[in-house]
């Protein structure tokens, strides 16, 4: 039985490496998986932040082809979220102003 070892992202050639207790390794090459999915501003940064912090999960959902489904789940949720947050600080800012602020809100949360 194969057991996976700690699993990193190799900012130096953009891979996610999976490495087996008994020698064997899978590269994913995180470039050519984010260019075949659907992301927004939102998904997007989720993204990044998952490759750097969470390199396994990441690893788990490409090989099981379930990353397009997680990034739709936030997409989905972060429109929400930003309908949610305009509504609120519209009551003190103007409108564009107020969806701006959301728009900064989201991207950094």
């Amino acid at each position: 039985m194969k057991t996976i070892k700690p699993c990193e992202f190799n900012i130096d050639n953009a891979y996610v490496e999976i490495l087996y207790d008994n020698g064997g390794k899978v590269s994913i090459y995180t470039p050519m998986i984010e260019e075949s999915l659907r992301t927004t501003v939102y998904s997007r940064s989720k993204l990044d932040w998952m490759i750097e912090n969470e390199p396994l999960e990441y690893a788990r959902m490409v090989i099981n082809g379930t990353l397009q489904d997680y990034l739709d789940d936030i997409a989905d949720t972060s429109q929400e979220q930003l309908r949610s947050y305009t509504e609120c600080l519209a009551k003190r800012f103007p409108p564009n102003i107020a969806e701006d602020i959301a728009r900064d809100m989201l991207m950094y949360s």
